[in-house]
């Protein structure tokens, strides 16, 4: 990673998982359009 960003290649790996496309379909469904905002961040610090 660099500059703190997510690569790209990891948000479009993401995308293409299976689940992404029943998360996207509840997304569509539930949340107001024009309301989401995706932020891509590096995680700085984990629980385990």
């Amino acid at each position: 990673m660099q500059g703190g960003s997510v690569p790209e290649a990891a948000v479009e790996a993401h995308r293409a998982a299976p689940h992404f496309a029943d998360w996207r379909a509840a997304a569509d469904q539930h949340v107001v359009p024009g309301s989401q905002v995706n932020l891509l961040a590096t995680r700085l610090f984990h629980h385990a």
